[in-house]
């Protein structure tokens, strides 16, 4: 079987099969991030101690509820991975978590134009829209102060 290279990716790949060739699309517009692939917030958690929790004797799944640590339900055997330890909705993390994504999407929330959708090939269906992966993109808006309609998106 004989054997093309794309230049575009620099990659081998054998006669026969089809790529979709694609530039990387940067979703936000903050550089750091783009680049590194996470986002650092110096000073967003200023006491690290306040959040440890101490780990059940028991191993399985426990589910909290109520926003009360003593309110959970317990299930011996853990689905994902047998006989380990897993958490979910613990209420001192709920509430950290919902302070943290505030902040992060006030950092990556990006306005794109209208113009930025077309050249990047994105899809609207009603006031949605999706890349070409079907992965939502953003929401749009309309700015009654500038007059424009644009496009909110959080990574």
């Amino acid at each position: 079987m004989k054997e093309k290279k794309y230049k575009s990716t620099g990659g081998v790949y054998a006669e026969g099969y089809q790529r979709c060739v694609m530039p990387p699309r940067k979703m936000s517009k903050n550089e750091f991030f783009e680049k590194n692939g996470y986002l650092f917030v110096p000073g967003m958690i200023s006491d690290p101690e306040n959040l440890y929790t101490p780990r059940p004797k028991e191993s399985g799944q426990y589910t909290y509820y109520n926003n009360r640590m003593d309110k959970y339900d317990y299930c011996p055997n853990e689905k994902q991975v047998p006989g380990s330890l897993a958490r979910y909705n613990i209420p001192i993390y709920r509430e950290l978590h919902f302070l943290v994504k505030k902040e992060v999407e006030k950092i990556l929330t990006t306005e794109f134009t209208l113009e930025e959708a077309a050249n990047n090939n994105w899809i609207k269906n009603k006031n949605r829209w999706y890349n070409t992966d079907g992965m939502l993109v953003g929401y749009e808006w309309y700015n009654v102060n500038s007059h424009k309609t644009t496009i909110l998106s959080v990574r």
